[in-house]
């Protein structure tokens, strides 16, 4: 059946996170299997323009931001004006102490104290809070020529839920909330014990009105399915085939085997450092070897881990680069790099990048945990290498090597279509209507 799906997002292209993919996606599936489509969004005019909406730009309703976190720049620059000077703000984090002595740690000013006090009370759930009201307002306008049969909020940004729980009950429309990653039991989640008990509540009490819920990994899945009443679907991320046409492509190096990473980089956590011990391993081989990195920050980390390996002859970093590009990059490239957290909380994160890497048909380097889902895909599907022990890394690179005659690695043997979007986009189709239909009682 045709649906009216109004889709919030908190971000969508072309003012978003390469991580906004899935929505980008979502609404497209939607609209070609014949459904009547709104995206309502936010005007994120921070972020660079590295892919583009693939939907008409009359289905898309972008709305003003107010950015909670500039209030105390913005009061700071009036107070210098009116007293001449700014508050003390960013002074050495020690106090100067005599060579071999420990240094003395200095309080911060009272400027940054309140600062960092503000900004932990006013972004609860997150720093999209400001995009509250204005989203609201929107809705409230669309509803008077324009009426959903559902809404699907996906998050992160979790304000996205707020203002989705608030238009349901405006519209009397059911709506779905959709968790790419988790809210305060997300792994990565460091908002420490006041904030996690503050947000607990508020997860649950705006969870309470949702017709179901829908997340990206099995382990999430079942831990949604244990927590709340509600129906859960999993929907995995994917690969658009579309991404990907039928072409000749050009390897990026025909002499050394190349290595490329188009992602951000979390220190310690999901970080390189493993390979390049394992390029220090390989003595002259790692000669011909070529890993570059594409990232939007970390760039001077990422090259500082490759000085301390003594291994920058093998190593680019430059920064972001429009997505289209960047999926033509990892069709180009021999390998293609997964990081990951060495850690059991990683377990239950699927990364949407491993999808993108598995519809580029190139084998997979994962560095890093070498347990859980994404380890789980790669291992039994053949689509590449799970290892974070240098001495295994170094192995399976002198193991790659031979394979490089002038041209690409032969591609992995897996099934990949069975990750393409619109099969598991079908999934949540189904889901979607049988809410609706649960609903109107048919």
């Amino acid at each position: 059946m045709a649906m009216k799906i109004l889709l919030v997002a908190g971000y969508f292209p072309p003012y978003a996170p390469v991580s906004a993919t899935r929505v980008n996606k979502l609404a497209k599936y939607l609209l070609e299997r014949g459904h009547d489509v709104r995206v309502l969004a936010p005007k994120n005019a921070g972020f660079p323009a590295v892919m583009q909406p693939e939907i008409p730009a009359e289905r898309v309703i972008f709305t003003p931001v107010f950015e909670v976190l500039e209030v105390p720049g913005r009061l700071k620059s009036a107070l210098k004006g009116w007293l001449g000077k700014p508050p003390a703000s960013t002074p050495p984090a020690t106090a100067p102490a005599a060579e071999g002595t420990p240094s003395v740690p200095v309080r911060q000013p009272w400027w940054s104290r309140l600062s960092t006090l503000y900004a932990a009370i006013v972004s609860t759930p997150d720093s999209r809070i400001g995009w509250y009201r204005p989203a609201v307002r929107a809705g409230r306008a669309l509803f008077t020529r324009w009426r959903p049969d559902i809404i699907y909020a996906s998050a992160p940004p979790h304000t996205g839920l707020l203002v989705a729980a608030r238009l349901a009950r405006l519209s009397g429309a059911p709506w779905v909330c959709e968790y790419r990653d988790l809210w305060v039991d997300h792994p990565y989640y460091d908002g420490g014990r006041v904030r996690r008990w503050i947000e607990s509540r508020l997860e649950n009490r705006t969870l309470n009105s949702a017709a179901g819920l829908v997340t990206v990994t099995r382990t999430w899945a079942d831990w949604l399915a244990k927590e709340h009443r509600q129906p859960v679907e999993f929907v995995m991320n994917g690969y658009d085939p579309a991404d990907y046409p039928d072409e000749v492509i050009e390897p990026l190096d025909r002499e050394r085997l190349t290595i490329i990473y188009t992602g951000g980089i979390y220190p310690g956590k999901r970080d390189p450092a493993a390979l390049f011990a394992a390029l220090a391993l390989m003595g002259d081989e790692a000669r011909r070897v070529r890993v570059i990195f594409h990232m939007p920050e970390a760039l001077e980390l990422v090259r500082q881990l490759a000085a301390t390996h003594g291994v920058t002859e093998s190593v680019e970093v430059s920064g972001l680069i429009p997505r289209k590009e960047a999926i033509r990059r990892q069709r180009g490239a021999d390998l293609l790099l997964l990081l990951r957290w060495d850690d059991p909380r990683e377990d239950s994160v699927l990364a949407g990048k491993l999808f993108e890497y598995i519809g580029a048909r190139r084998p997979i380097l994962s560095v890093g945990s070498e347990t859980g889902e994404a380890a789980a895909i790669i291992r039994d599907q053949g689509f590449g290498v799970v290892a974070n022990n240098p001495q295994a890394i170094a192995d399976a690179l002198r193991a790659w090597l031979p394979q490089k005659r002038g041209g690409l690695i032969p591609p992995p043997a897996g099934d990949v279509e069975s990750f393409a979007r619109p099969r598991q986009f079908a999934r949540l189709e189904n889901f979607l209507e049988k809410l609706i239909s649960s609903r109107s009682g048919a």
